[in-house]
C-alpha cells in the first residue's frame, strides 16, 4: 500500500493532469447577454476555436488593455480567407500541494494545439492536432494527438447536425475540467467521444440531443455508447438556466445522469454558477449490484474591472452513498486575469479533502498561463 504523502501525491497528479483541456469556453460571457456560444465559438457548444466575431469579444469584454486589431490571428500578421479560420493555444502551470507531511510542485507544459477550420455557407469542417501534456513521468505526455475533430451541417439558422470526436454538449461547459462535475463525471481531458450531434439554437432556447458511439477507434478504452440530451432557457438577457440527461452503456455497467444547472448575472459585476447532478450506476456483474450519488459546484464571481474576476467556489462530490471513502469536498477563492488579448493568468487556492485518504484537509493550488493565438 501506497504511504500516505505518496498517495496525495499521486491524487493530486491525477487532478493537475486534468486541468489540460483542448476545450476552452467561458460560460459567464452569458451575463453580457452571449447565452449561445456560437457567437464567438465555431462549435455549436462552445470551446474551442474563435470565429472573428469572438475574438473581437475578447478583446471588448475580457481584456483590462488592448490595441487596435491585437485581437486579431497572430496580431494580424497573418490573414486568412473568409472560408478558414486558424488559431491556437499554448498552456502552462505551476502547481503546488501541502499534505502537513510533505510540500511539493510541479511546472509543466499542459497543452500545445493547432486548430483550423474550413467554413462555408452551410458546411464546417474543424479539426485541433496538438502534443498531450502533463509532467514528463506520465506515460504518454508529449504525444501528438487530436481530441477534436468533426464535420457540421447548418440545415438553416438555428438547426446543425454534427459528426465526429468532441465531448457531448452535458450541464456547464466550464474550462476548469478537474471540478467534480466535469472531471468527476466523465468529462475530462481525452474523454472526447465520436458523436451524432443535432443542435437547435434560438433565441430564448436551445437544444443539443447526441448519439455517443464511444471510441470505436480504440475498443480498449472500453468507453460507454449512449445518448445525452440537453437544453437551456434564457430569461432576462443575463441569466441561463438548463436541464441535462445522459444514459451511457459498455460491457460491464450502464449509467444514467441527470442535472440541473444555472448562469446568473446577479448584477453588473456578480454572477453566479451552479450545477447539481445525479448519477445511477448499475454493474451487469450481480455480485457488484447498484451505486448512486451526486456531484455539485458553485461559482459566485465579481468583476470589479474589465478583464479582472475574482470568485470563490464550492464544491462536492459523493458518487456512492454507501461508500464515505468516494466523498471529496473542496472550497476557496481564485482569480482570473485577462491583462492583454491572447493572454489569460488564473490563479486558485483550495481547501480540499478526499474520504479516500483520510479525514483531514490539504493545501491545493495552481497558477496557470494560457496564450492564445
Amino acid at each position: 500500500m501506497a504511504k500516505p504523502n505518496r498517495l496525495f501525491k499521486k491524487i493530486f497528479l491525477f487532478f493537475a493532469i486534468g486541468y489540460s483541456i483542448s476545450a476552452y469556453s467561458f460560460p459567464e460571457m452569458t451575463t453580457h447577454g452571449y447565452v449561445n456560444c456560437s457567437s464567438c465559438h465555431v462549435s455549436p457548444s462552445g470551446s474551442g476555436l474563435m470565429t472573428e466575431y469572438g475574438r473581437e469579444i475578447s478583446k471588448e469584454l475580457l481584456s483590462t488593455f488592448s490595441t487596435k486589431s491585437e485581437d486579431e490571428l497572430l496580431y494580424g500578421a497573418v490573414k486568412t480567407p473568409k472560408w478558414l479560420l486558424a488559431g491556437g493555444d499554448v498552456r502552462v502551470i505551476q502547481t503546488y500541494i501541502n499534505d502537513k507531511r510533505e510540500k511539493g510542485g510541479d511546472f509543466f507544459l499542459m497543452q500545445a494545439d493547432l486548430a483550423a477550420a474550413i467554413r462555408t455557407a452551410k458546411w464546417t469542417i474543424a479539426a485541433a492536432l496538438g502534443i498531450k501534456g502533463g509532467p514528463e513521468e506520465v506515460k504518454d505526455s508529449r504525444e501528438l494527438t487530436s481530441r477534436t475533430h468533426y464535420i457540421a451541417y447548418n440545415v438553416r439558422d438555428e438547426i446543425s447536425l454534427r459528426a465526429g470526436r468532441f465531448m457531448p454538449q452535458y450541464g456547464i461547459n466550464d474550462p476548469n475540467h478537474t471540478i467534480v462535475t466535469r472531471q468527476g463525471l466523465g468529462f475530462n481531458e481525452d474523454m472526447e467521444s465520436y458523436n451524432l450531434e443535432g443542435a437547435y439554437l434560438g433565441e430564448r432556447m436551445d437544444l443539443f440531443v447526441t448519439g455517443i458511439f464511444g471510441r470505436p477507434d480504440d475498443k480498449s478504452l472500453h468507453r460507454q455508447t449512449g445518448v445525452a440530451l440537453s437544453s437551456s432557457f434564457n430569461f432576462y438577457e443575463k441569466n441561463k438556466v438548463g436541464v441535462s440527461a445522459l444514459r451511457g452503456e459498455n460491457e460491464t455497467e450502464e449509467r444514467w445522469l441527470a442535472g440541473l444547472w444555472g448562469i446568473l448575472g446577479l448584477s453588473k459585476s456578480v454572477f453566479l454558477m451552479s450545477e447539481f447532478d445525479h448519477q445511477w450506476f448499475h454493474h451487469k456483474d450481480s455480485n457488484l449490484g447498484s451505486t448512486n450519488g451526486m456531484s455539485s459546484y458553485q461559482r459566485l464571481g465579481y468583476v470589479p474591472y474589465k478583464g479582472i474576476q475574482i470568485y470563490a467556489s464550492h464544491q462536492l462530490s459523493y458518487l456512492d452513498f454507501n461508500q464515505l471513502k468516494t466523498r471529496i469536498d473542496a472550497f476557496g477563492p481564485g482569480l482570473n486575469f485577462f491583462p492583454r488579448p491572447h493572454i489569460e493568468l488564473r490563479a486558485e487556492y483550495l481547501r480540499e479533502r478526499m474520504m479516500i485518504a483520510g479525514n483531514d484537509y490539504f493545501d491545493y493550488g495552481w497558477l496557470l498561463l494560457h496564450y492564445y493565438f
